[in-house]
């Protein structure tokens, strides 16, 4: 556009003689050329570098990952048994025999009307390990194309389970939303030669402990909503989250915002841990707090992703009085209007589409950690947010 501006310009009559009678026609045309090309070629490179954004930090190879802890007991296995597409799916369905699949996901702790206690030292800072400050610059650069901005966060130390009291005891500091995006979020991007976080922080056969993590482990949750005509909330994630990019995700996922979770005096509380939810779920659903009867109780696991390193997640279910149509109504009015709001009010929503799954129906959804399968369709998806439907299955089950 521009060479063509200079071009006209250029081109009118300036004392007998014109810009093409100056200059090469042939040199001027070949730099234009050169130009849309380099164009073409930068735009095309961006393209396919999105594209590839989140397996360059986040290894895909689910199998891989499993066979590099094979001293953990504990990860989340489902046996599928609806039937399908076999040809189709054929890709999909020879990496699990008998159609059980693994997720590289661990259980903690299923809870069932759990009283939580939270020891939070708020002076307690996380401070990165002296290798990823080295490399810092270049370790960040893995999320080019994600929409992100800092932020402080809530960092899970440890947590301890009492049985006799059903108590679950998360003890607490202070992390960033960087110093995430540096360790946890980039796992497997290659900032050296042989060198990823995987491979110097948390190599196998045992995963590390939250207590012996050298990683940021910012708290988060996934959470699932279920309508008042019986339906499941999943929603499309948009191609510009930090990761999950063109995935389908769980009612809600998000870390936990200390401008929700923390009190005057800085502290996270037990108040503040339920209230991050209740508003989690009005940022993302735009369902609001007066829809849902929420409470420490609807909390309903802990596990870690080891996609992000053992990264811990809380696990969340609670039903609105709202239907699926007046949800989905209110969500797609609500989202229109935030389309040219500043960043962190856009990033609140993390898809603009919202799929909806019968209660009575999850048992008819083929389920591998990346990818769903329900109805002739299939579904990319995140190991987190898969596993979180097999914990959300058999939590079901067993409440029946």
């Amino acid at each position: 556009m521009v060479a063509i501006l200079i071009a006209i310009y250029f081109s009118l009559d300036l004392n007998g003689q014109n810009f093409f009678s100056k200059i090469d026609v042939t040199v001027f045309l070949a730099v234009i050329v050169a130009f849309i090309i380099n164009m073409v070629k930068t735009s095309i490179s961006r393209f396919f570098r999105k594209k590839i954004e989140d397996f360059n930090k986040l290894s895909d190879d689910y199998n891989y990952l499993l066979k590099q802890y094979p001293c953990e007991k504990k990860f989340i296995k489902y046996q599928n048994t609806v039937e399908i597409n076999r040809f189709l799916y054929r890709k999909t369905l020879k990496k699990y025999e008998n159609n059980i699949a693994i997720f590289p996901v661990i259980i903690e702790q299923i809870l069932h009307d759990t009283k939580f206690e939270i020891a939070d030292d708020p002076k307690k800072q996380y401070e990165l390990p002296d290798r990823i400050k080295e490399n810092y610059k270049k370790i960040m650069e893995a999320h080019e194309f994600s929409d992100v901005y800092n932020q402080l966060n809530v960092r899970l130390d440890d947590y301890k389970f009492d049985e006799s009291t059903n108590s679950l005891k998360l003890v607490t500091s202070r992390t960033t939303y960087f110093d995430s995006l540096v360790t946890n979020r980039a796992m497997d991007f290659k900032w050296g030669l042989k060198s990823t976080n995987r491979e110097i922080y948390d190599f196998g056969p045992y995963v590390n402990s939250l207590e012996e993590s050298k990683l940021s482990n910012h708290l988060g949750f996934n959470g699932f909503v279920e309508t008042s005509d019986g339906k499941f909330i999943f929603v499309n994630r948009s191609n510009n989250v930090s990761i999950g990019k063109g995935t389908l995700g769980n009612s809600v996922g998000a870390s936990l915002k200390t401008r929700y979770a923390l009190n005057e005096e800085k502290t996270f509380t037990k108040n503040g841990l339920v209230e991050s939810m209740i508003r989690e779920i009005k940022d993302e659903l735009k369902i609001e707090r007066e829809d849902v009867d929420f409470s420490e109780n609807n909390i309903i696991a802990i596990y870690r992703d080891l996609v992000e390193g053992g990264k811990p997640q809380l696990l969340f279910y609670v039903k609105t009085t709202k239907s699926s149509h007046e949800v989905n109504k209110k969500f797609i009015s609500e989202t229109k209007k935030i389309e040219k709001a500043y960043l962190q009010t856009k990033l609140a929503t993390d898809g603009n589409e919202l799929i909806f799954i019968d209660r009575n129906r999850l048992k008819d959804v083929y389920i591998t950690p990346e990818m769903l399968i329900f109805e002739g369709r299939s579904y990319l998806t995140m190991p987190s947010a898969s596993a979180a439907i097999v914990i959300l299955i058999n939590y079901l089950r067993e409440s029946e």
